[in-house]
């Protein structure tokens, strides 16, 4: 029934015209067409109802429109947004970096930090090894945090393996989590050459998911750089269960 939302004025003019018209052709062919008073008076009426409809649909239009500009509000108010950045080193005692399960158990982390003799305040990451920090940026709590990141073939874009990280927790407005998915720890030299797709995908108070992507590509000077790519509204399910991690303090 849209059409008749859309035509409803339309269609009142129209009856409103044929109605007039209707009882001009009976009173003239009945020659009684009536007082001037009354004609005025009667169109009048007429006018006067079709004007308080019209009123009544402004009204619920714009009624429409601030509850749905109000829960948009809402929306964003409610969604978190995060910032990226690669860092090489940690500040020992403080920072605490997530990994998944197995590197835990494993211990695979043992030999990726490296610290210099002249920077007692940082361990820095061996190698091409860094992680992903992610910073809640805004004053939105995300619940269910979990990176995803595919490593792409920088020719083809065909997707050689996916990584994941779910850190089971809440990360409020200016929190950040520290995390390194299993790839770059465990064989960093096969993957570093490629380029990644990295998603975090969250939930928030309002029951709502998102996922909040980047991707990795070269600059203008050949350097590897982020890009924000976009950030949506997904289904629920589809955020990943996969890649339960705990954190350990560095």
């Amino acid at each position: 029934m849209k059409w008749l939302k859309k035509y409803w004025w339309y269609i009142v003019i129209s009856f409103s015209s044929s109605f007039v018209g209707g009882i001009i052709c009976i009173t003239i062919t009945n020659k009684n067409i009536g007082s001037l008073a009354d004609w005025v008076s009667g169109i009048g009426s007429l006018l006067a109802i079709a004007f308080a409809y019209w009123q009544i649909h402004i009204q619920t239009k714009e009624y429409e429109e601030d509850k749905k500009e109000k829960t948009s509000r809402e929306i964003l108010a409610n969604r978190p947004f995060f910032s990226l950045i690669e860092p090489i080193c940690l500040k020992e005692g403080r920072d605490h970096v997530w990994l998944t399960d197995e590197d835990i158990v494993q211990k695979n982390y043992e030999n990726i930090f490296k610290k210099h003799s002249n920077d007692r305040d940082y361990i820095y990451f061996d190698s091409n090894i860094y992680a992903f920090e992610f910073k809640n940026v805004s004053q939105a709590v995300a619940t269910n945090v979990v990176l995803k990141v595919e490593y792409q073939n920088i020719e083809s874009d065909v997707v050689l393996r996916r990584d994941y990280c779910n850190i089971r927790t809440c990360l409020a407005g200016n929190e950040q989590a520290i995390m390194m998915p299993h790839s770059i720890i465990d064989g960093s030299n096969k993957y570093f050459a490629l380029h990644k797709k990295i998603s975090l995908f969250f939930t928030t108070i309002d029951d709502r998911a998102y996922c909040q992507s980047w991707i990795e590509k070269n600059d203008k000077l050949g350097d590897l750089c982020l890009e924000q790519v976009d950030i949506i509204e997904v289904p629920k399910e589809d955020v990943p269960n996969e890649g339960t991690s705990n954190f350990i303090i560095i």
